[in-house]
């Protein structure tokens, strides 16, 4: 009767709200998705620049390396302790950051 009626004519508008709704929520999945594709795209290409310069970093030095040894001779200690101890102050401008990670070093399980 008047409840059967009004129960078959409100069932499409529940239905087309229903699958209006599912669209939306499509839709922002999608978007969400490609935000986060984004994202990631953006990490690999830093870490990719980071290993790139890192790469020429360590060419160069060698080639300060060498440089070392043609001038003051075969004093490989001393020209060790200058390639690697000059780069060494460079690292205080990480150190906040490097002692964050340590952090969670210590708090994670073996």
């Amino acid at each position: 009767s008047l409840k059967t009626g009004k129960a078959v004519f409100s069932e499409p508008i529940n239905v087309n709200d229903t699958e209006t709704i599912t669209e939306e929520v499509r839709k922002m999945n999608e978007a969400l998705e490609n935000e986060a594709e984004s994202v990631r795209l953006n990490q690999m290409m830093l870490g990719i620049g980071l290993l790139t310069f890192a790469l020429f970093l360590s060419a160069r030095m060698g080639i300060y390396q060498e440089v070392i040894f043609g001038k003051f001779g075969k004093h490989a200690k001393e020209a060790l302790f200058y390639t690697h101890a000059l780069p060494l102050p460079g690292f205080l401008l990480l150190a906040p950051d490097i002692y964050h990670h340590w952090q969670i070093c210590v708090a994670s399980e073996l």
